[in-house]
């Protein structure tokens, strides 16, 4: 008896121990640069920073120095910080799936994603390492919607949107996809919201030399630390550094909803996490209707910041995509060739007005004409790709 009460002890043993090597070499696999670090003002600010680097068939260098140094800094500019590297597609969607649960109540959120990205049909997608993408239909299914996220962040109720996409490099599944395009697509910035692309949508913007940062982001940390400058003072100052170090080949773009001041350093303490200025209601009120004379009197400009208006959801006026598409095709009709662009894309993907490619065409093809650079690489990529259109190589060479 006293024997077998040796072996069970014995045994035991080897349990406990083996639970106790296994648990120190859990400790000892390195854990990722992805957890949340709280900083100075972190109740009120949120970022996500996702990097994506190792793919198999298009590496890229520099996604995941480019979001280990923006974390540094954010954190020093009062951000709370998640970092991911390298996810696939179910480790994207629990980032953000995280990032919402934590954002609800902030006054600040902020989405930072560098990495491959593709447009198809007018969405954007951002692709995870490990997609295995060989027909369009997969893309759905094998990479992430990037609406996903500007979707999310407007439910969080957060007081102020930021969303860069660093995400426009070449699409390495180009030949698994006709329908794919370069570049990302452009986006409607709505409800406080800030909405950056590291390059004209529809363009390329470049990695960067191995072993540093994009361009993109090289400009952005110059310029994060300099203390009371606008959100949109920020971007422009980017922007310039990212043509001059591009010799004006790459130009980042934003769109914005934003109704208030945002400072990543504002220079007055009593607005240390957001300086905001909210227009009164009455003084909205006021521009809103001095806005809707102008246009009702001829104002192209007008009309389509009442589209974008309409859009978004802000401005004083309540979402509303028919009445968005009614200012872009009134727009158009006056012959404005954003307006025109607007339009097109509505008849395109059926967003306030009916789905009617004939005439998206015929708008896009307007645009172009009158002389407008974005639609006519647009509308050459439409005819390259036979997208809307039987693929026509000679007219895509046209535009």
């Amino acid at each position: 008896m006293h024997r077998l009460n040796t072996f069970f002890l014995i045994i035991l043993f080897c349990i406990f121990a083996g639970s106790a090597v296994m648990a120190q070499s859990r400790r000892l696999v390195p854990q990722p640069a992805a957890e949340p670090t709280q900083a100075q003002g972190g109740a009120d600010r949120l970022a996500l920073l996702i990097g994506n680097a190792e793919y198999e068939s298009a590496p890229l260098s520099n996604p995941l120095n480019d979001v280990r140094a923006f974390a540094t800094n954010l954190k020093e500019v009062g951000f709370e910080v998640i970092v991911r590297e390298n996810c696939t597609n179910k480790e994207i969607e629990s980032a953000v799936e995280e990032f919402y649960n934590r954002l609800h109540g902030r006054r600040v959120g902020l989405f930072y994603y560098s990495g491959h990205g593709m447009q198809v049909a007018g969405e954007n997608y951002l692709i995870p390492i490990k997609a295995k993408i060989e027909r369009d239909l997969d893309i759905r299914y094998e990479a992430f919607n990037a609406q996903r996220v500007l979707d999310y962040m407007q439910d969080a109720k957060t007081g102020i949107n930021i969303v860069i996409f660093d995400a426009c490099r070449n699409n390495p599944f180009k030949r698994s996809s006709r329908a794919a395009m370069a570049g990302l697509a452009k986006m409607d910035a709505s409800g406080q919201t800030y909405l950056a692309y590291s390059t004209d949508p529809g363009k390329v913007a470049a990695d960067g030399d191995p072993g540093g940062n994009s361009p993109y982001m090289k400009n952005i940390l110059l310029n994060l630390k300099k203390p009371g400058i606008t959100i949109e003072k920020f971007f422009k100052e980017v922007r310039r550094g990212v043509l001059a170090d591009s010799s004006r080949n790459q130009c980042p773009w934003e769109t914005s909803s934003l109704e208030e001041d945002f400072y990543f350093i504002p220079t007055n303490p009593d607005e240390a996490q957001t300086a905001v200025h909210a227009p009164a209601p009455d003084d909205r009120a006021k521009k809103l209707q001095e806005a809707i004379n102008k246009a009702n009197n001829g104002d192209a400009s007008m009309m389509n910041w009442l589209g974008m208006a309409s859009h978004g959801g802000f401005g004083g006026l309540e979402k509303n995509h028919e009445e968005a598409a009614k200012w872009f095709l009134k727009s158009a009709q006056a012959g404005d060739s954003y307006g025109m662009g607007e339009i097109a894309q509505r008849y395109q993907d059926g967003l306030g007005v009916p789905r009617d490619f004939t005439e998206a065409l015929k708008w896009y093809r307007a645009a172009a004409e009158k002389g407008d650079q974005r639609t006519q690489e647009f509308l050459g990529e439409l005819y390259s790709e036979g997208v809307l259109v039987t693929r026509d190589d000679a007219e895509a060479m046209k535009w």
